[in-house]
């Protein structure tokens, strides 16, 4: 690898960089039996700095916020490894997803951000730092009961990010966890009627080295869902969904509990039924905004962003395959058995 600029807009003193990177990338994969089944993955890659990172030359167009590069940078090196497990009963629709995450960094380039005078001006420049590492993991239980009429599941998963920031050349490292709990219920009646039912609890929790009084800063969330399809005589079909967010300790500026409906009625044409209209309504209450919290080594941003708000849609869907010959039937076991492994219909 080499790495090779020139700059036309400012002083030059950037040096040609050659480096051997070598990654290495291993997978293993065994079957316990049809339906139990192991999966492991394990690779490596280089990150390296860019031309700008790598200019030793200052930047003072800001005087509040000057940079500068850094020659001696290292390209960052990643570690991630992953394991998934699951198992299948087909006879009686039980379902079980386990897995896990990890990924470390050498050299991890993190801007360094120091006070240069008491205006408040900042020099930044990117240097390498060790300790960054990441940890996750999740499950997903599904058990059906009568014949798949009825399905609860479980689900959950967890994260712990250890990110290393740097302030005036002193790390800040910011342990952060998020877990999450989910429930969710189903019910399948005949062919005419799926009605689902879920809740889910999130918590995210943030604690600095560097903090003046230690103190962990902490979120959480509710999440509400319902959702439901009923097939009624005549050809017409009817979907709704609704969503209820319910967010506690975020800024006061970012803080809100939307609900948002989406609702279409479709109606099947023509003898072959090969033909749908369908009118779609979405964010029908007018309340669609992505609310988030961003963690980092240094800081916490909390965000709120305006998606597409209320809209209605209508479509016209025709089918053209055709087939020879008398078509099969559905494969019910098929259906059921997807039905009982807990996946949330769209």
């Amino acid at each position: 690898m080499e790495i090779n600029g020139y700059s036309i807009t400012k002083d030059s003193a950037y040096s040609p960089q050659r480096r051997i990177s070598v990654a290495p990338s291993a997978r293993l994969s065994y079957n316990f039996s049809r339906t139990r089944r192991l999966n492991m993955n394990y690779n490596a890659n280089y990150q390296q700095p860019s031309f700008s990172q790598l200019q030793p030359v200052k930047d003072a167009s800001n005087p509040q916020y000057q940079t500068q590069g850094n020659p001696n940078l290292k390209p960052a090196f990643n570690h991630n490894f992953r394991a998934f497990f699951n198992n299948f009963n087909y006879n009686s629709g039980r379902t079980m997803f386990v897995g896990m995450r990890a990924n470390m960094i050498f050299n991890r380039i993190v801007n360094n951000n120091m006070r240069i005078d008491s205006s408040g001006g900042q020099l930044s420049m990117p240097e390498n730092v060790n300790g960054n590492y990441n940890l996750s993991a999740f499950y997903n239980f599904a058990e059906p009961f009568q014949k798949r009429k009825y399905v609860v599941s479980f689900g959950g998963n967890v994260n712990y990010n250890h990110d290393v920031g740097l302030v005036d050349s002193k790390k800040n490292i910011g342990n952060n966890w998020v877990a999450t709990q989910r429930v969710n219920f189903e019910f399948n009646y005949k062919e005419w009627l799926e009605l689902n039912f879920s809740g889910a609890y999130s918590l995210n929790s943030t604690k600095y080295t560097l903090s003046g009084n230690g103190d962990r800063l902490g979120s959480n969330a509710w999440t509400l869902r319902n959702n439901i399809r009923i097939d009624i005589p005549g050809g017409l079909i009817m979907r709704y969904d609704v969503n209820y967010l319910i967010n506690n300790g975020l800024a006061a500026a970012v803080n809100d509990n939307p609900l948002l409906m989406n609702a279409s009625l479709e109606k099947t044409l023509f003898k072959k039924k090969n033909g749908y209209l369908r009118l779609s309504g979405f964010d029908i209450l007018n309340q669609n905004t992505n609310i988030g919290r961003q963690v980092t080594g240094n800081y916490i941003i909390d965000s709120r962003t305006n998606r597409i708000s209320r809209y209605f849609m209508l479509t016209f869907s025709y089918k053209l395959m055709h087939f020879k010959g008398k078509q099969p039937p559905p494969d019910q076991n098929n259906m059921q058995m997807w039905r009982g492994r807990g996946f949330q219909h769209e």
